[in-house]
């Protein structure tokens, strides 16, 4: 540079700023760039900005003109140098030691560039300088001493005249601390533990070859199972309920060991919602996407188990016969239970059963039962042992995990979360999901109306044809009296009717807890409603923190608002009481569309869809229950559309999935991608914090990052969710998450 310079071939310019159009080089940090073609060395040292204003040029000689840097006195000279034609002489200051550094660097960078220097200075000057000596150690030491006596006299001028000291000072100090810190990190030291290193998810025939015995062992069931196979996925269901939905590998076939360690699982380990047992009769349908050999395979390998096994078309006979008998059940079920509900008075024979003490705790590791008082984890009190042992051989995976565990732990404490407002739930005493159902018995509404859904005794009836039953109620006109229609809810009359309005003067927006809503329709702290209440509040919740504000009204004052609820189970049989939302939503017309491969596809057309109107409030509910999975034409509202609905035919304003238990089914998958794809607003709710906590690090690796929570619900179900081997608090709905 400093020759080319010299020589009139380089434009003037800024060295270290200096770029070619066609490189796109320009940078200070490029040590090497080219002009019109030719290699040349860019030398800022130090980021020392040498200003290169024509015709000034950065060179340099000894007192004596030799060329010998070494024998050069230290200190800063002027040099004249001869002009090439068309510019004049001009002078450059610069210290010999800056000079032998800025040599010897373009010496290292660039041999061609170096020869080129010594060449055009020969041709320019009389002088000849010799090859570049290495580093003088003995001038930098000096320059070391220099620079300390200078820097405390006036610091500045000594960065100015040694800037390379202190940046070789500064290197001996870093260099050898990060060296040594590499190589502690490498060969010593404490290593993080990662508790997933080395885990890789069990594959399906491993999980089946850990439940056969429990295959064996479970009790059998009359009611006949399907199994369906695609290219993709294997599905056993029951009843149209899945118990289980497998996605296959990507070998393009599905093996007679996938097939049978499917039915193992969806005996031993279905679903959350079913019981383990094993059916007697298991029908092939007739979608099925294998061969015939691989068929009779998984057929005699699932015989062994105690089932028969068939085709649909061969069983087509005894099923239909089975349909029949299912179909008479299911309607002397729903005539029972929508009767209206008998007023609530003494059960003859004397009181009602006392709730259950706690059943025995469960071990962790072992997963046996545990007579008497168990042990925990010292640190975060969270994970339940049998013993020592069985603590210590958790503790390598636990350790990852131990420290959020004790904040989820320390959050009940910290932030009250068993504080709410009811006789049966607050701070002293909880109601503890194995009580559940005694607690529904003592309240006089077990099998009853809409609480039928939070015990077993419906779990034949597929999802919504409870609520279906309920709507042709009221469509057959033969309950006329709207309070003798309540009634079949099982809802205590203070709560008559769902939609009434407010005290004046409440402002709705307000009301965000338990006791807000109790107090403000006078319901007593002992009803049960909250148990089923959990579902149409936690979503007004939702909307009314992250939605209601970027609604845009109409030009007469209404609004518009419309939910999507995927991924429904327990919700589509609670549909009707979403009539709340009217009150709490007044000049609104509001679509509630839930979608979900739980919902029975038996369900008829005109019981599908509940419409609800409250003309004080002027506010219209339209509630739809469509079976399948989440779709692109939901979320378009194309679905919607092409039904010819008065509205709600549009994209969400929010996606909602309760209790999602993303981690759990990876059926969720497919409709994940398409709400993160959409940038749509979704919204979940979760049992348990830690669950929502390991969502959120699975959303963040696919670059998805939380926009709200994870939050505690005040509207969360006031039944703590019981866990055998663990102490970690969960309720239904209990904490909200969102994205976008």
């Amino acid at each position: 540079n400093i020759a080319r310079h010299a020589s009139g071939t380089i434009p003037p310019k800024k060295m270290g700023t200096y770029a070619n159009s066609s490189t796109g080089l320009g940078n200070v940090g490029d040590m090497t760039k080219r002009v019109s073609g030719n290699p040349i060395a860019t030398l800022d040292y130090c980021n020392m900005r040498c200003s290169l204003e024509p015709p000034e040029i950065l060179l340099a000689a000894t007192e004596d003109g030799s060329g010998d840097l070494s024998s050069a006195p230290s200190t800063v000279e002027t040099v004249d140098l001869p002009q090439p034609t068309g510019t004049r002489t001009s002078s450059f200051l610069i210290r010999r030691s800056q000079l032998r550094f800025l040599l010897h660097l373009a010496r290292s960078l660039d041999r061609h560039s170096t020869d080129q220097l010594i060449a055009t200075m020969a041709d320019n000057t009389t002088e000849t300088l010799p090859p570049v000596p290495p580093f003088d150690t003995a001038a930098f030491v000096q320059d070391v001493l220099d620079f300390f006596p200078r820097l405390t006299a006036d610091p500045v001028k000594a960065f100015q005249e040694f800037p390379h000291v202190p940046l070789a000072l500064v290197g001996l100090i870093v260099g050898p601390t990060l060296l040594y810190a590499i190589l502690k990190s490498l060969f010593g030291g404490k290593k993080v533990v990662n508790a997933l290193h080395g885990w890789t998810p069990k594959s399906l025939t491993e999980e089946a070859d850990e439940l056969e015995k429990d295959a064996f062992t479970a009790p059998a069931t009359e009611i006949p199972w399907e199994v369906g196979i695609s290219a993709a996925a294997i599905a056993v269901s029951e009843n149209g309920q899945l118990r289980v939905f497998e996605t296959l590998p990507e070998t393009g076939k599905v093996t007679a060991e996938q097939i049978t360690a499917a039915v193992v699982k969806a005996i031993a380990a279905p679903l959350e919602g079913h019981t383990v047992q094993r059916p007697k009769l298991v029908s092939f349908l007739q979608s099925r996407q294998c061969s015939e050999k691989v068929y009779a395979q998984a057929a005699e390998s699932i015989a062994k188990f105690g089932i028969r096994v068939g085709t649909a078309e061969e069983l087509e006979p005894e099923l239909s016969e089975y349909v029949v008998k299912r179909r008479e059940e299911v309607n002397r079920l729903l005539a029972t239970a929508l009767q209206p509900a008998p007023p609530q008075q003494p059960a003859p024979g004397g009181p009602k059963p006392p709730l259950s003490p706690a059943p025995n705790r469960g071990c962790f590791v072992c997963k046996k039962d545990i007579a008497g008082k168990a042990s925990q984890c010292s640190a975060c009190k969270a994970m339940i042992y049998c013993s020592t042992d069985c603590s210590k051989k958790d503790w390598p995976t636990h350790k990852a995990v131990c420290k959020g565990f004790k904040a989820n732990m320390d959050r009940i404490e910290n932030e009250n979360l068993h504080d709410l407002p009811f006789d049966f739930y607050n701070e002293q005493k909880q109601l503890h999901s194995f009580n559940q159902v005694a607690f529904l018995v003592q309240k006089d509404v077990h099998n009853i109306g809409i609480f039928r859904r939070l015990c077993a005794c419906y779990n034949q009836i597929a999802y919504g044809e409870l609520a279906a039953g309920h709507i042709a109620q009221m469509q057959a006109g033969n309950i006329t009296d709207p309070r003798e229609r309540f009634k079949l809810f099982g809802l205590s009359d203070v709560l008559f009717p769902l939609s009434a309005a407010y005290p004046e003067g409440t402002d709705v927006r307000t009301i965000d807890s338990w006791k807000k809503y109790y107090e403000l329709r006078n319901i007593p702290m002992d009803d049960p409603a909250a148990l089923v209440l959990e579902v149409p509040l936690t979503v007004w919740h939702m909307v009314n923190k992250y939605v209601l504000d970027g609604i845009v009204n109409k030009p007469d004052g209404r609004r518009e608002i419309t939910i999507h609820i995927a991924g429904v189970e327990k919700e589509a049989d609670l549909c009707a009481l979403f009539e709340i939302l009217l009150s709490l939503l007044p000049k609104s017309d509001i679509a509630v569309h839930m979608i979900s491969p739980a919902i029975s596809p038996r369900l008829p057309p005109q019981q599908a869809t509940l419409g609800i109107r409250n003309e004080a409030m002027d506010s219209t509910i339209l509630v739809t229950l469509r079976p399948g999975l989440y779709s692109p034409q939901h979320l378009s509202g194309d679905q919607y559309k092409s039904e010819g609905l008065p509205f709600g035919t549009g994209k969400p304003d929010v996606v909602v999935v309760m209790n999602s238990a993303l981690l759990a089914q990876q059926t969720w998958a497919p409709t994940l991608k398409l709400l993160m794809d959409a940038k749509q607003k979704t919204l979940f709710t979760d049992q348990m914090e830690h669950t929502v906590e390991m969502i959120a690090k699975q959303l963040d690796v696919v670059g998805c990052k939380l926009s709200v929570g994870p939050v505690i619900n005040p509207f969360r179900q006031p039944v703590l969710q019981w866990k055998k081997d663990t102490n970690l608090p969960g309720w239904s709905n209990g904490f909200l998450f969102g994205i976008y």
